[in-house]
């Protein structure tokens, strides 16, 4: 499970990267905001395209060629990126990334659910998903690094490594292989409606991370913080999230989803509004910390709800995790688009009061949805 784990804390780790170093590729590349929106949306767009067929050919022929292959696209994408001297390149080379990224997370998530026994699956994919959340801590590492010592020998080696890790999937034992499902089953249950509502809720958190991770790293950077303090509060959002998603974790097994639905909705539109209001000064930092608080409010619940109603219908553990990516990919696609757009026409702020405009509408229908039963409940 340790390679697993690997996996997917680089690619954990590539989607992170990016915000600490925005304000370089800004210079560095002469991006506008609209440029600046596409190579950050290029990885999540790429990973909206290569999902459905990765997790295809996991199900059908197996994890390992698929996991090699995502590996290698993202260890030679990651490699041009490094040597990027145009805006095109740049988008191009991370595309190219999210469609690695899809290969190797499914098939590093497939490979878990197949080499495990039914008696211990949660606990192995909660151990293998701690490693996404420990990318998402040294991802903005990675990225004030880069800004520090240059793009090219830091996603040069960062490249490497995901080419290693390539070469390392070839002497892994592969698990057995699982029968496939059919994406029959996986249609049916994405026609669901209480499954697209908790989809449509991690899509939120994506558009959200999406238009915040685009906008304050150079809204701080024109405000006169430095690499190392955009870093920093990158990181410090990634440990608030980590600190909030287990609180919320037992607050729904206690009480069910709406009641950390709701606080994480409200705590979202409060801090959004108070970006839109371009305040300078340390307002930036704080609110985009305190972000990574709502975002594990949020973020957890969701998961749980998408989980539960998923496998209510009969949907296994290697498709179900691809909704996760269907979920979350298309909202930080959006997300970084919206916010380039918004900051070449009416104004950065616009971008902030959409998505508390969608927050708004989530907050009034799950304040109105029936009361859930308690995740303790179910049977």
């Amino acid at each position: 499970m340790l390679f697993a784990g690997l996996v997917v804390l680089v690619e954990s780790l590539y989607l992170t990267a990016l915000s600490p170093l925005l304000p370089d590729l800004e210079r560095d590349l002469g991006l506008s905001d609209l440029w600046l929106g596409l190579v950050v949306a290029g990885y999540p767009l790429g990973v909206v395209v290569a999902t459905l067929p990765a997790a295809m050919i996991a199900d059908r022929r197996g994890v390992r060629g698929i996991t090699t292959l995502g590996l290698l696209l993202l260890g030679v994408a990651t490699v041009v990126f490094a040597v990027a001297e145009s805006p095109t390149v740049a988008f191009v080379a991370r595309v190219i990334q999210g469609l690695g990224s899809a290969g190797a997370w499914s098939g590093a998530m497939t490979w878990v659910v197949a080499a495990s026994p039914v008696s211990h699956r949660g606990r192995t994919i909660g151990f293998v998903m701690a490693f996404t959340l420990g990318g998402a801590l040294v991802g903005p590492v990675l990225g004030g690094a880069a800004s520090a010592l240059g793009r090219e020998p830091v996603f040069l080696a960062a490249g490497v490594l995901s080419l290693a890790l390539a070469l390392v999937s070839l002497r892994v034992a592969p698990p057995p292989h699982v029968p496939p499902q059919g994406l029959a089953v996986l249609g049916r249950v994405l026609r669901s409606r209480d499954v697209l509502a908790a989809m449509g809720l991690i899509a939120l958190v994506a558009l959200v991370a999406g238009v915040s991770w685009t906008l304050v790293p150079t809204d701080m950077d024109r405000s006169g913080w430095s690499a190392l303090a955009i870093s920093v509060t990158f990181v410090a959002a990634s440990a608030f999230e980590m600190v909030a998603g287990p609180l919320a974790g037992r607050w729904y097994d206690h009480e069910g989803e709406r009641r950390p639905l709701i606080a994480g909705l409200t705590a979202t539109i409060a801090l959004l509004t108070v970006l839109s209001f371009g305040f300078d000064g340390w307002s930036l930092p704080i609110s985009m910390t305190l972000i990574g608080l709502a975002f594990g409010l949020l973020m957890t619940p969701s998961l749980a709800m998408l989980s539960r109603r998923r496998e209510q219908r009969g949907l296994g553990d290697a498709l179900g995790i691809v909704t996760i990516n269907l979920s979350f990919a298309p909202g930080f696609a959006v997300g970084p688009v919206l916010a380039g757009v918004a900051a070449e026409t009416v104004g950065r702020d616009a971008a902030y009061l959409v998505v508390v405009a969608v927050a708004l509408v989530a907050l009034i229908a799950v304040a109105r949805a029936a009361v859930p039963v308690r995740a303790t409940d179910d049977a």
